[in-house]
């Protein structure tokens, strides 16, 4: 976790079409991908990703992709526990979260590959599991209401590299366009039979190998992870927008003092964060005005002020260091966990141990 320039934690399949994330990693497109080219009622898209998990996500959203603008994320379809999240930002006016969202639950098994595809219009979002529907949302869009949808594509991780899934990516498809259900259906078993969708004008028949004529969404980006370049996944559409594998892992977009989401303050991963940064602290607390009591001499209200303030200076310096460090995120709750921990050790101090010499008949306090 100290280290400025960590492996990007992403691997090629040995055997097969793939690539693996096993730990912190990213990849992400070389440019922005431009699904939609007008603004208009009709506008569409289709996202389709097969992917085999490596195992359950507990405590936080994994990112498994990511449409990221520069700025923010505009789509991010993650894993909870076996669940397929999908959240998109949030309108202003909502200000307890920072996303909408919706999901299919017991989707994402461990070891046992899926092809998402999730079509969306203005009105509504449909996700199918297999070439099967699995939920129909009204009023929840993909696509912004004000602008195109675009963004670099992000895989295996956050832009913030905070969020990482770990699993194996077997291949990507983007559409401008919205697929029929036969379409999808056709997709699933042409990823299945050749380890890629339809994407020309003949395709595959569903029940046979021979081709037969259909009105075949051309994707906007397609990625087959076929090569076996290290450094960079061929998009075999017409963009050519070709995704990049760092050596190292370096996020996209880097947050100083930033907070958890709300739905996450109580989660165990985020207790067991606090908690840990809590009792990192207390020895900080208990012992640094110990010692200025003894060789300073200064009075008490001054040795716990002073024990406070650096102890917050301290903890807002690690804070700040750890913006520079790729595996770690620098957090504001941590900063507040630590100055609980810092007042948690005074209190044990000027409290609890006048206590325990009491009881133990000892004379020599050190308060």
């Amino acid at each position: 976790p100290l280290k400025f320039n960590p492996v990007n934690k992403v691997e090629r399949l040995q055997t097969g079409s793939g690539i693996r994330f096993y730990g912190q990693g990213i990849v992400f497109s070389h440019e922005p991908l431009l699904i939609q080219h007008t603004i208009s009622r009709n506008t569409a898209v289709t996202i389709e990703f097969l992917v085999r998990p490596d195992k359950e996500i507990l405590g936080m959203v994994a990112s498994i992709l990511t449409l990221y603008d520069g700025n923010r994320e505009q789509v991010i379809f993650g894993q909870w526990k076996k669940a397929l999240i999908i959240r998109i930002p949030a309108a202003r006016a909502v200000h307890h979260a920072r996303y909408r969202e919706i999901g299919v639950e017991n989707v994402l098994g461990k070891d046992t590959p899926h092809l998402i595809t999730v079509m969306s219009n203005r009105e509504t979002t449909a996700i199918y599991i297999d070439g099967k529907l699995a939920k129909r949302s009204r009023l929840f869009s993909l696509i912004p209401k004000d602008r195109r949808l675009s963004g670099q594509l992000v895989l295996g991780n956050s832009p913030e590299g905070t969020n990482p899934w770990n699993g194996t990516f077997l291949g990507v498809a983007v559409y401008d366009d919205m697929l029929t259900s036969q379409e999808i259906r056709d997709h699933f078993h042409a990823w299945q039979k050749h380890g890629q969708p339809l994407v020309s004008n003949e395709h595959a028949d569903s029940q046979s190998d021979k081709p037969t004529r259909l009105r075949a969404a051309k994707p906007v980006a397609l990625y087959l992870f076929d090569e076996h370049n290290k450094d960079k996944i061929r998009d075999q559409a017409r963009a050519h927008n070709d995704l990049l594998i760092p050596a190292t892992f370096k996020p996209l977009r880097r947050t100083s003092l930033g907070m958890p989401e709300r739905d996450q303050w109580f989660s165990r991963a985020n207790l067991k964060d606090v908690a840990t940064n809590i009792i990192g602290f207390v020895p900080w607390g208990f012992f640094f005005p110990a010692w200025l009591r003894r060789v300073k001499n200064l009075p008490a209200p001054c040795v716990y002020g002073v024990t406070l303030l650096i102890g917050a200076c301290l903890s807002l310096a690690i804070e700040l260091i750890q913006v520079y460090l790729p595996a770690r995120d620098s957090s504001l709750m941590d900063v507040f966990s630590n100055i609980l921990g810092t007042a948690l050790g005074v209190f044990i101090f000027k409290y609890a141990l006048p206590v325990v010499h009491k009881v133990k008949g000892d004379s020599q306090l050190i308060l």
